[in-house]
Protein backbone atom coordinates (compact mmCIF):
# COMPACT_ATOMS: atom_id res chain seq x y z
CA UNK A 1 0.00 0.00 0.00
CA UNK A 2 2.80 2.34 0.90
CA UNK A 3 4.40 1.53 -2.45
CA UNK A 4 1.21 2.44 -4.35
CA UNK A 5 0.86 5.66 -2.35
CA UNK A 6 4.44 6.60 -3.17
CA UNK A 7 3.83 5.99 -6.89
CA UNK A 8 0.67 8.14 -6.77
CA UNK A 9 2.52 10.99 -5.06
CA UNK A 10 5.33 10.78 -7.60
CA UNK A 11 2.81 10.90 -10.44
CA UNK A 12 1.05 13.88 -8.86
CA UNK A 13 4.39 15.64 -8.41
CA UNK A 14 5.21 15.18 -12.11
CA UNK A 15 1.85 16.63 -13.05
CA UNK A 16 2.18 19.57 -10.70
CA UNK A 17 5.58 20.53 -12.08
CA UNK A 18 4.73 19.83 -15.72
CA UNK A 19 4.69 23.13 -17.61
CA UNK A 20 2.26 21.77 -20.18
CA UNK A 21 -0.21 20.92 -17.40
CA UNK A 22 -0.15 24.46 -16.00
CA UNK A 23 -3.03 26.36 -17.57
CA UNK A 24 -5.00 23.21 -18.42
CA UNK A 25 -8.65 22.84 -17.27
CA UNK A 26 -7.61 20.30 -14.59
CA UNK A 27 -4.98 22.71 -13.27
CA UNK A 28 -7.40 25.66 -13.19
CA UNK A 29 -10.07 23.61 -11.41
CA UNK A 30 -7.59 22.37 -8.77
CA UNK A 31 -6.21 25.88 -8.25
CA UNK A 32 -9.68 27.34 -7.76
CA UNK A 33 -10.65 24.53 -5.36
CA UNK A 34 -7.55 25.04 -3.21
CA UNK A 35 -8.11 28.81 -3.07
CA UNK A 36 -11.77 28.34 -2.15
CA UNK A 37 -10.97 25.82 0.61
CA UNK A 38 -8.24 28.08 1.99
CA UNK A 39 -10.49 31.17 2.04
CA UNK A 40 -13.28 29.09 3.62
CA UNK A 41 -11.03 27.78 6.37
CA UNK A 42 -9.67 31.26 7.07
CA UNK A 43 -13.20 32.66 7.22
CA UNK A 44 -14.49 29.96 9.54
CA UNK A 45 -11.55 30.07 11.98
CA UNK A 46 -10.99 33.84 12.09
CA UNK A 47 -14.65 34.80 12.10
CA UNK A 48 -15.40 32.44 15.00
CA UNK A 49 -12.45 33.75 16.98
CA UNK A 50 -13.40 37.37 16.30
CA UNK A 51 -17.04 36.67 17.23
CA UNK A 52 -16.06 35.01 20.50
CA UNK A 53 -13.75 37.93 21.33
CA UNK A 54 -16.33 40.69 20.80
CA UNK A 55 -19.66 38.99 21.61
CA UNK A 56 -20.27 37.20 24.90
CA UNK A 57 -24.06 36.70 24.69
CA UNK A 58 -24.63 33.06 23.66
CA UNK A 59 -28.00 33.78 22.04
CA UNK A 60 -26.59 36.69 20.06
CA UNK A 61 -23.62 34.56 19.04
CA UNK A 62 -25.97 31.95 17.50
CA UNK A 63 -27.88 34.65 15.61
CA UNK A 64 -24.69 36.21 14.25
CA UNK A 65 -23.30 32.81 13.24
CA UNK A 66 -26.47 32.18 11.24
CA UNK A 67 -26.13 35.56 9.55
CA UNK A 68 -22.42 34.84 9.02
CA UNK A 69 -23.25 31.56 7.33
CA UNK A 70 -25.78 33.23 5.06
CA UNK A 71 -23.25 35.95 4.29
CA UNK A 72 -20.68 33.33 3.32
CA UNK A 73 -23.22 31.58 1.09
CA UNK A 74 -24.16 34.91 -0.51
CA UNK A 75 -20.53 35.91 -1.13
CA UNK A 76 -19.71 32.41 -2.47
CA UNK A 77 -22.63 32.64 -4.89
CA UNK A 78 -21.57 36.11 -5.95
CA UNK A 79 -18.01 34.91 -6.48
CA UNK A 80 -19.21 31.94 -8.50
CA UNK A 81 -21.41 34.24 -10.55
CA UNK A 82 -18.50 36.55 -11.37
CA UNK A 83 -16.21 33.64 -12.24
CA UNK A 84 -18.83 31.91 -14.37
CA UNK A 85 -19.69 35.13 -16.18
CA UNK A 86 -16.02 35.70 -16.93
CA UNK A 87 -15.56 32.13 -18.12
CA UNK A 88 -18.68 32.22 -20.28
CA UNK A 89 -17.50 35.47 -21.87
CA UNK A 90 -14.07 33.92 -22.56
CA UNK A 91 -15.69 30.82 -24.07
CA UNK A 92 -18.01 32.93 -26.19
CA UNK A 93 -15.14 35.10 -27.43
CA UNK A 94 -13.09 32.00 -28.20
CA UNK A 95 -16.07 30.41 -29.94
CA UNK A 96 -16.66 33.57 -31.98
CA UNK A 97 -12.97 33.68 -32.87
CA UNK A 98 -12.95 30.04 -33.98
CA UNK A 99 -16.17 30.55 -35.94
CA UNK A 100 -14.69 33.62 -37.66
CA UNK A 101 -11.51 31.73 -38.53
CA UNK A 102 -13.55 28.86 -39.97
CA UNK A 103 -15.73 31.15 -42.06
CA UNK A 104 -13.31 33.90 -43.08
CA UNK A 105 -9.95 34.22 -44.78
CA UNK A 106 -7.28 34.90 -42.17
CA UNK A 107 -5.38 37.34 -44.40
CA UNK A 108 -8.08 39.51 -45.95
CA UNK A 109 -10.84 38.90 -43.34
CA UNK A 110 -13.18 38.28 -46.27
CA UNK A 111 -15.77 35.48 -46.11
CA UNK A 112 -14.41 32.19 -47.42
CA UNK A 113 -16.08 30.02 -50.03
CA UNK A 114 -18.03 27.97 -47.47
CA UNK A 115 -19.58 31.03 -45.83
CA UNK A 116 -20.23 32.67 -49.18
CA UNK A 117 -22.06 29.52 -50.24
CA UNK A 118 -24.30 29.60 -47.17
CA UNK A 119 -25.09 33.29 -47.71
CA UNK A 120 -25.94 32.80 -51.39
CA UNK A 121 -28.09 29.73 -50.73
CA UNK A 122 -29.99 31.66 -48.04
CA UNK A 123 -30.54 34.56 -50.47
CA UNK A 124 -31.85 32.15 -53.10
CA UNK A 125 -34.15 30.52 -50.56
CA UNK A 126 -35.55 33.89 -49.48
CA UNK A 127 -35.90 35.25 -53.01
CA UNK A 128 -35.87 32.61 -55.79
CA UNK A 129 -36.58 35.31 -58.41
CA UNK A 130 -33.32 37.20 -57.92
CA UNK A 131 -30.66 37.23 -60.66
CA UNK A 132 -26.91 37.44 -60.18
CA UNK A 133 -23.62 36.41 -61.73
CA UNK A 134 -21.04 34.36 -59.86
CA UNK A 135 -17.49 35.18 -60.92
CA UNK A 136 -14.62 32.83 -60.10
CA UNK A 137 -11.51 35.04 -60.35
CA UNK A 138 -8.06 33.44 -60.33
CA UNK A 139 -4.71 35.25 -60.37
CA UNK A 140 -2.64 33.87 -63.25
CA UNK A 141 0.55 32.02 -62.26
CA UNK A 142 0.31 33.23 -58.67
CA UNK A 143 2.32 30.24 -57.43
CA UNK A 144 5.33 31.63 -59.35
CA UNK A 145 4.97 34.97 -57.55
CA UNK A 146 5.05 33.25 -54.16
CA UNK A 147 7.98 31.06 -55.15
CA UNK A 148 10.13 33.76 -56.72
CA UNK A 149 9.28 36.79 -54.56
CA UNK A 150 8.18 35.21 -51.29
CA UNK A 151 4.86 34.60 -49.57
CA UNK A 152 4.93 37.96 -47.77
CA UNK A 153 5.08 39.69 -51.14
CA UNK A 154 2.23 37.48 -52.37
CA UNK A 155 0.15 38.35 -49.31
CA UNK A 156 0.63 42.05 -49.99
CA UNK A 157 -0.62 41.54 -53.54
CA UNK A 158 -3.73 39.77 -52.27
CA UNK A 159 -4.42 42.60 -49.82
CA UNK A 160 -3.94 45.17 -52.58
CA UNK A 161 -6.32 43.30 -54.88
CA UNK A 162 -8.89 42.94 -52.10
CA UNK A 163 -8.96 46.71 -51.67
CA UNK A 164 -9.06 47.30 -55.44
CA UNK A 165 -11.88 44.86 -56.15
CA UNK A 166 -13.96 45.95 -53.16
CA UNK A 167 -14.01 49.53 -54.49
CA UNK A 168 -15.39 48.34 -57.84
CA UNK A 169 -18.45 46.64 -56.34
CA UNK A 170 -21.90 48.14 -55.92
CA UNK A 171 -24.23 47.81 -52.94
CA UNK A 172 -25.83 44.53 -54.06
CA UNK A 173 -22.47 42.90 -54.87
CA UNK A 174 -20.16 40.93 -52.58
CA UNK A 175 -16.64 39.51 -52.55
CA UNK A 176 -15.14 36.47 -50.85
CA UNK A 177 -11.78 34.72 -50.90
CA UNK A 178 -11.12 31.42 -52.65
CA UNK A 179 -7.61 29.89 -52.91
CA UNK A 180 -5.39 32.14 -55.05
CA UNK A 181 -8.33 34.23 -56.11
CA UNK A 182 -11.74 35.57 -55.26
CA UNK A 183 -15.44 34.89 -55.73
CA UNK A 184 -17.50 37.88 -56.82
CA UNK A 185 -21.29 37.96 -56.61
CA UNK A 186 -22.56 40.62 -59.01
CA UNK A 187 -26.18 41.73 -58.88
CA UNK A 188 -27.45 41.80 -62.47
CA UNK A 189 -31.04 42.74 -61.73
CA UNK A 190 -30.15 46.34 -62.60
CA UNK A 191 -27.23 45.58 -64.94
CA UNK A 192 -27.49 44.84 -68.63
CA UNK A 193 -25.22 42.26 -70.23
CA UNK A 194 -23.24 45.13 -71.76
CA UNK A 195 -22.76 46.75 -68.35
CA UNK A 196 -21.68 43.43 -66.88
CA UNK A 197 -19.09 42.97 -69.65
CA UNK A 198 -17.86 46.53 -69.08
CA UNK A 199 -17.34 45.78 -65.38
CA UNK A 200 -15.51 42.53 -66.14
CA UNK A 201 -13.24 44.28 -68.65
CA UNK A 202 -12.60 47.01 -66.10
CA UNK A 203 -11.53 44.38 -63.56
CA UNK A 204 -9.08 42.89 -66.08
CA UNK A 205 -7.58 46.30 -66.82
CA UNK A 206 -7.26 47.38 -63.18
CA UNK A 207 -5.84 44.05 -61.99
CA UNK A 208 -3.22 44.03 -64.76
CA UNK A 209 -2.14 47.64 -64.16
CA UNK A 210 1.29 48.40 -62.74
CA UNK A 211 1.62 47.73 -59.02
CA UNK A 212 4.40 48.88 -56.73
CA UNK A 213 4.61 46.66 -53.66
CA UNK A 214 7.54 46.67 -51.25
CA UNK A 215 9.40 48.96 -53.69
CA UNK A 216 9.03 46.37 -56.46
CA UNK A 217 7.08 46.90 -59.67
CA UNK A 218 4.91 44.01 -60.76
CA UNK A 219 2.40 43.28 -63.48
CA UNK A 220 -0.08 40.49 -62.82
CA UNK A 221 -3.12 39.25 -64.71
CA UNK A 222 -6.25 37.36 -63.81
CA UNK A 223 -8.72 35.04 -65.51
CA UNK A 224 -12.42 34.77 -64.74
CA UNK A 225 -15.15 32.19 -65.22
CA UNK A 226 -18.75 33.37 -64.92
CA UNK A 227 -22.02 31.55 -64.25
CA UNK A 228 -25.48 33.11 -64.02
CA UNK A 229 -28.34 32.28 -61.65
CA UNK A 230 -30.73 30.60 -62.36
CA UNK A 231 -29.66 29.64 -65.88
CA UNK A 232 -26.42 27.83 -64.93
CA UNK A 233 -27.34 26.43 -61.52
CA UNK A 234 -29.96 26.31 -58.78
CA UNK A 235 -27.62 26.72 -55.79
CA UNK A 236 -24.15 27.94 -54.92
CA UNK A 237 -22.49 24.56 -55.47
CA UNK A 238 -23.82 24.22 -59.02
CA UNK A 239 -23.05 27.84 -59.86
CA UNK A 240 -19.49 27.65 -58.56
CA UNK A 241 -18.84 24.40 -60.41
CA UNK A 242 -20.08 26.00 -63.64
CA UNK A 243 -17.98 29.15 -63.11
CA UNK A 244 -14.91 27.06 -62.28
CA UNK A 245 -15.44 25.02 -65.45
CA UNK A 246 -15.57 28.22 -67.52
CA UNK A 247 -12.44 29.46 -65.71
CA UNK A 248 -10.48 26.29 -66.43
CA UNK A 249 -11.47 26.46 -70.07
CA UNK A 250 -10.38 30.06 -70.61
CA UNK A 251 -7.06 29.55 -68.74
CA UNK A 252 -6.28 26.68 -71.09
CA UNK A 253 -6.92 28.88 -74.11
CA UNK A 254 -6.01 32.44 -73.19
CA UNK A 255 -5.13 33.97 -69.83
CA UNK A 256 -6.00 37.54 -68.81
CA UNK A 257 -9.55 37.08 -70.07
CA UNK A 258 -13.00 35.98 -68.94
CA UNK A 259 -15.51 33.46 -70.12
CA UNK A 260 -19.18 32.69 -69.51
CA UNK A 261 -20.20 29.11 -68.80
CA UNK A 262 -21.89 27.04 -71.49
CA UNK A 263 -23.11 23.45 -71.33
CA UNK A 264 -20.43 22.45 -73.85
CA UNK A 265 -17.73 23.21 -71.27
CA UNK A 266 -19.30 20.75 -68.85
CA UNK A 267 -19.28 18.03 -71.49
CA UNK A 268 -15.65 18.85 -72.32
CA UNK A 269 -14.65 18.66 -68.66
CA UNK A 270 -16.44 15.34 -68.15
CA UNK A 271 -14.67 13.92 -71.22
CA UNK A 272 -11.36 15.21 -69.90
CA UNK A 273 -11.87 13.40 -66.59
CA UNK A 274 -12.75 10.22 -68.46
CA UNK A 275 -9.66 10.55 -70.66
CA UNK A 276 -7.39 11.14 -67.66
CA UNK A 277 -8.74 8.01 -65.95
CA UNK A 278 -8.30 5.95 -69.11
CA UNK A 279 -4.80 7.37 -69.65
CA UNK A 280 -3.79 6.15 -66.21
CA UNK A 281 -5.12 2.69 -67.04
CA UNK A 282 -3.27 2.74 -70.38
CA UNK A 283 0.00 3.63 -68.64
CA UNK A 284 -0.49 0.84 -66.10
CA UNK A 285 -1.35 -1.64 -68.84
CA UNK A 286 1.51 -0.46 -71.12
CA UNK A 287 -0.83 0.53 -73.96
CA UNK A 288 1.21 3.58 -75.01
CA UNK A 289 3.67 3.18 -77.87
CA UNK A 290 6.37 5.06 -79.78
CA UNK A 291 6.70 5.94 -83.44
CA UNK A 292 9.94 7.13 -85.00
CA UNK A 293 10.23 9.93 -87.57
CA UNK A 294 13.48 10.24 -89.53
CA UNK A 295 15.43 13.51 -89.53
CA UNK A 296 17.28 13.82 -92.83
CA UNK A 297 20.57 15.31 -93.81
CA UNK A 298 19.08 17.24 -96.73
CA UNK A 299 22.50 18.07 -98.13
CA UNK A 300 23.88 14.50 -98.26
CA UNK A 301 20.54 12.66 -98.67
CA UNK A 302 20.66 10.25 -95.74
CA UNK A 303 19.08 9.78 -92.32
CA UNK A 304 20.84 11.71 -89.58
CA UNK A 305 18.61 10.74 -86.67
CA UNK A 306 15.13 9.68 -85.56
CA UNK A 307 12.74 11.43 -83.21
CA UNK A 308 10.76 9.16 -80.89
CA UNK A 309 7.13 10.31 -80.76
CA UNK A 310 4.70 8.93 -78.20
CA UNK A 311 1.22 7.86 -79.26
CA UNK A 312 -1.95 6.79 -77.47
CA UNK A 313 -4.68 4.87 -79.24
CA UNK A 314 -7.45 4.88 -76.64
CA UNK A 315 -9.94 1.97 -76.72
CA UNK A 316 -12.71 4.51 -75.97
CA UNK A 317 -11.63 7.77 -77.60
CA UNK A 318 -9.48 6.50 -80.45
CA UNK A 319 -6.22 8.21 -81.36
CA UNK A 320 -5.75 11.06 -78.89
CA UNK A 321 -3.31 13.83 -80.02
CA UNK A 322 -0.09 13.98 -77.94
CA UNK A 323 -0.62 17.68 -77.24
CA UNK A 324 -3.87 16.74 -75.51
CA UNK A 325 -2.90 13.73 -73.41
CA UNK A 326 0.54 15.13 -72.50
CA UNK A 327 -1.28 18.16 -71.06
CA UNK A 328 -3.50 15.76 -69.08
CA UNK A 329 -0.44 13.90 -67.85
CA UNK A 330 1.36 17.09 -66.75
CA UNK A 331 -1.67 18.32 -64.82
CA UNK A 332 -2.12 15.01 -62.96
CA UNK A 333 1.54 14.04 -62.32
CA UNK A 334 1.29 11.10 -64.72
CA UNK A 335 3.98 12.69 -66.86
CA UNK A 336 6.83 11.04 -64.91
CA UNK A 337 5.50 7.59 -65.91
CA UNK A 338 5.33 8.67 -69.55
CA UNK A 339 8.85 10.14 -69.43
CA UNK A 340 10.18 6.91 -67.95
CA UNK A 341 8.41 4.85 -70.62
CA UNK A 342 9.88 7.00 -73.42
CA UNK A 343 13.38 6.84 -71.95
CA UNK A 344 13.41 3.11 -71.23
CA UNK A 345 11.93 2.18 -74.64
CA UNK A 346 14.32 4.49 -76.51
CA UNK A 347 17.41 3.35 -74.59
CA UNK A 348 16.50 -0.27 -75.28
CA UNK A 349 16.03 0.40 -79.01
CA UNK A 350 19.21 2.41 -79.33
CA UNK A 351 21.19 -0.43 -77.71
CA UNK A 352 19.60 -2.80 -80.21
CA UNK A 353 20.84 -0.64 -83.10
CA UNK A 354 24.31 -0.58 -81.55
CA UNK A 355 24.36 -4.37 -81.45
CA UNK A 356 23.40 -4.37 -85.14
CA UNK A 357 26.56 -2.35 -85.83
CA UNK A 358 25.16 1.19 -85.99
CA UNK A 359 27.06 3.68 -83.84
CA UNK A 360 26.18 6.94 -85.64
CA UNK A 361 22.41 7.27 -85.93
CA UNK A 362 21.08 9.47 -83.16
CA UNK A 363 17.77 8.76 -81.45
CA UNK A 364 16.08 11.95 -80.26
CA UNK A 365 13.57 11.88 -77.39
CA UNK A 366 11.40 14.50 -75.73
CA UNK A 367 11.68 15.27 -72.02
CA UNK A 368 8.79 17.11 -70.40
CA UNK A 369 9.35 20.42 -68.67
CA UNK A 370 8.32 18.85 -65.34
CA UNK A 371 10.73 15.96 -65.88
CA UNK A 372 13.67 18.31 -66.37
CA UNK A 373 13.11 20.05 -63.01
CA UNK A 374 12.26 16.86 -61.11
CA UNK A 375 15.36 15.68 -59.17
CA UNK A 376 13.88 12.21 -58.67
CA UNK A 377 13.43 11.72 -62.40
CA UNK A 378 17.04 12.69 -63.08
CA UNK A 379 17.96 9.81 -60.75
CA UNK A 380 15.60 7.60 -62.77
CA UNK A 381 17.45 8.51 -65.98
CA UNK A 382 20.77 7.64 -64.35
CA UNK A 383 19.35 4.25 -63.32
CA UNK A 384 17.99 3.55 -66.82
CA UNK A 385 21.35 4.41 -68.40
CA UNK A 386 23.01 1.70 -66.32
CA UNK A 387 20.19 -0.78 -66.88
CA UNK A 388 20.21 -0.46 -70.69
CA UNK A 389 23.99 0.06 -71.17
CA UNK A 390 23.66 3.54 -72.61
CA UNK A 391 26.21 4.53 -75.26
CA UNK A 392 27.21 8.21 -74.82
CA UNK A 393 26.21 10.67 -77.57
CA UNK A 394 23.75 8.22 -79.12
CA UNK A 395 20.62 9.90 -77.73
CA UNK A 396 19.60 13.51 -77.98
CA UNK A 397 17.15 14.99 -75.47
CA UNK A 398 14.72 17.59 -76.78
CA UNK A 399 13.48 20.26 -74.38
CA UNK A 400 11.28 23.30 -74.83
CA UNK A 401 11.69 26.82 -73.50
CA UNK A 402 8.86 26.29 -70.98
CA UNK A 403 11.13 23.93 -69.05
CA UNK A 404 13.19 26.93 -67.86
CA UNK A 405 10.41 29.33 -66.97
CA UNK A 406 9.49 28.01 -63.49
CA UNK A 407 13.01 27.34 -62.21
CA UNK A 408 15.82 28.26 -64.56
CA UNK A 409 18.73 27.47 -62.25
CA UNK A 410 17.44 24.00 -61.35
CA UNK A 411 16.68 23.19 -64.99
CA UNK A 412 20.16 24.39 -65.98
CA UNK A 413 21.76 22.23 -63.27
CA UNK A 414 19.85 19.12 -64.37
CA UNK A 415 20.72 19.85 -68.00
CA UNK A 416 24.39 19.83 -67.07
CA UNK A 417 23.94 16.47 -65.32
CA UNK A 418 22.37 15.04 -68.48
CA UNK A 419 25.28 16.38 -70.52
CA UNK A 420 27.66 14.70 -68.08
CA UNK A 421 25.84 11.39 -68.68
CA UNK A 422 26.60 11.70 -72.40
CA UNK A 423 23.30 13.02 -73.78
CA UNK A 424 23.25 15.75 -76.40
CA UNK A 425 20.65 18.50 -76.03
CA UNK A 426 18.32 20.10 -78.56
CA UNK A 427 16.16 23.17 -77.94
CA UNK A 428 12.82 22.36 -79.57
CA UNK A 429 10.26 24.80 -81.05
CA UNK A 430 12.98 27.42 -81.36
CA UNK A 431 11.72 30.90 -82.18
CA UNK A 432 8.30 30.62 -80.54
CA UNK A 433 9.34 31.90 -77.10
CA UNK A 434 10.68 35.16 -75.79
CA UNK A 435 13.99 33.95 -74.46
CA UNK A 436 15.19 31.43 -77.02
CA UNK A 437 18.20 33.47 -78.12
CA UNK A 438 19.20 34.22 -74.54
CA UNK A 439 19.32 30.50 -73.75
CA UNK A 440 21.87 29.80 -76.48
CA UNK A 441 24.77 31.32 -74.54
CA UNK A 442 23.54 30.28 -71.07
CA UNK A 443 22.90 26.62 -71.75
CA UNK A 444 25.00 23.81 -73.21
CA UNK A 445 22.85 23.25 -76.29
CA UNK A 446 23.98 21.06 -79.22
CA UNK A 447 21.10 21.64 -81.65
CA UNK A 448 18.14 23.90 -82.25
CA UNK A 449 14.93 22.81 -83.94
CA UNK A 450 13.28 25.67 -85.81
CA UNK A 451 9.55 25.64 -85.22
CA UNK A 452 7.32 24.59 -88.09
CA UNK A 453 5.64 28.02 -88.11
CA UNK A 454 8.71 29.28 -90.02
CA UNK A 455 8.07 26.66 -92.72
CA UNK A 456 4.46 27.52 -93.58
CA UNK A 457 4.99 30.17 -96.27
CA UNK A 458 8.74 30.31 -96.99
CA UNK A 459 9.87 33.51 -98.66
CA UNK A 460 6.53 35.32 -98.17
CA UNK A 461 7.80 37.62 -95.43
CA UNK A 462 11.20 39.24 -96.19
CA UNK A 463 11.62 40.50 -92.61
CA UNK A 464 10.95 37.04 -91.19
CA UNK A 465 13.39 35.53 -93.69
CA UNK A 466 16.12 37.93 -92.53
CA UNK A 467 15.51 36.96 -88.89
CA UNK A 468 15.57 33.27 -89.78
CA UNK A 469 18.80 33.63 -91.75
CA UNK A 470 20.45 35.44 -88.84
CA UNK A 471 19.31 32.76 -86.39
CA UNK A 472 20.78 30.00 -88.55
CA UNK A 473 24.01 31.97 -89.02
CA UNK A 474 24.27 32.57 -85.25
CA UNK A 475 23.69 28.86 -84.56
CA UNK A 476 26.49 27.89 -86.91
CA UNK A 477 28.79 30.44 -85.26
CA UNK A 478 28.07 28.61 -81.98
CA UNK A 479 28.71 25.20 -83.62
CA UNK A 480 25.07 24.15 -83.27
CA UNK A 481 23.16 21.88 -85.60
CA UNK A 482 20.01 23.42 -87.06
CA UNK A 483 16.98 21.26 -87.81
CA UNK A 484 13.97 22.62 -89.68
CA UNK A 485 10.63 21.10 -88.69
CA UNK A 486 7.52 20.72 -90.80
CA UNK A 487 9.18 20.18 -94.20
CA UNK A 488 6.38 18.94 -96.48
CA UNK A 489 7.28 20.31 -99.92
CA UNK A 490 10.33 20.61 -102.13
CA UNK A 491 9.90 24.37 -101.97
CA UNK A 492 10.31 24.32 -98.19
CA UNK A 493 13.29 21.98 -98.44
CA UNK A 494 15.10 24.17 -100.97
CA UNK A 495 14.26 27.30 -98.99
CA UNK A 496 16.05 25.98 -95.89
CA UNK A 497 18.95 24.59 -97.89
CA UNK A 498 19.42 28.06 -99.37
CA UNK A 499 19.42 29.32 -95.77
CA UNK A 500 22.29 26.92 -95.09
CA UNK A 501 20.07 24.73 -92.90
CA UNK A 502 21.35 21.20 -93.39
CA UNK A 503 18.85 19.03 -91.49
CA UNK A 504 15.10 18.71 -92.04
CA UNK A 505 12.17 16.79 -90.60
CA UNK A 506 8.73 16.41 -92.09
CA UNK A 507 6.28 14.46 -94.23
CA UNK A 508 8.29 15.18 -97.38
CA UNK A 509 10.89 12.70 -96.13
CA UNK A 510 8.86 10.31 -94.00
CA UNK A 511 5.98 10.09 -91.56
CA UNK A 512 6.41 8.68 -88.05
CA UNK A 513 7.02 4.93 -88.41
CA UNK A 514 6.84 1.79 -86.31
CA UNK A 515 9.95 0.44 -84.60
CA UNK A 516 10.52 -2.38 -87.10
CA UNK A 517 10.40 0.01 -90.09
CA UNK A 518 12.78 2.47 -88.42
CA UNK A 519 15.14 -0.40 -87.55
CA UNK A 520 15.07 -1.60 -91.15
CA UNK A 521 15.99 1.92 -92.33
CA UNK A 522 18.97 1.83 -89.95
CA UNK A 523 20.03 -1.59 -91.31
CA UNK A 524 19.64 -0.45 -94.94
CA UNK A 525 21.69 2.68 -94.33
CA UNK A 526 24.34 0.66 -92.48
CA UNK A 527 24.62 -1.81 -95.39
CA UNK A 528 24.84 1.06 -97.86
CA UNK A 529 27.64 2.58 -95.84
CA UNK A 530 29.54 -0.72 -95.73
CA UNK A 531 29.25 -1.12 -99.53
CA UNK A 532 30.45 2.41 -100.17
CA UNK A 533 33.52 1.82 -97.96
CA UNK A 534 34.31 -1.54 -99.58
Amino acid sequence: MIKHLRQYLQSLEKQLFNKEWIGSPDYEALRFTIIYIFVGLVWIIWSDDLLAFFVHDIKLVHQIQTLKGWFYVFMSGLLFSVILKRRIRMIKNLSDSILFQNTHDTLTKLPNRALSGKIINKRIEQNPDLTFALVSLDIDDFANVNELLGYQFGDNIILSLTDTLSKLLDKGDSISRNGDGFILILDISNRTRTQLNQLLNKILVIVSSERVIDHQTLFITCSMGISVYPKDGQDFSELFRAADTALRHIKGVRKNSYNFYTEDYHITRVNRIKKVNELKKSIDQEELYLLYQPIFDMKHHHIHSFEALIRWNSPTFGLVPPTEFIAYAESTNLISHIDEFVFSTSLKLRHKWYELGDDTTILSINLSSKGLVDPSFIHTIERLCIEYHYIPNSIQIEITETAFITNFELAKSHLNRLKHLGFTIALDDFGTGYSSLAYLHQLKIDSIKIDRSFSINPGSNPNLDIILEEIIHLAHMLNLNVIAEGIETELQKNFFLDMNCRFGQGYLFARPEAEDIATQRVIDQLEKKIKSNA
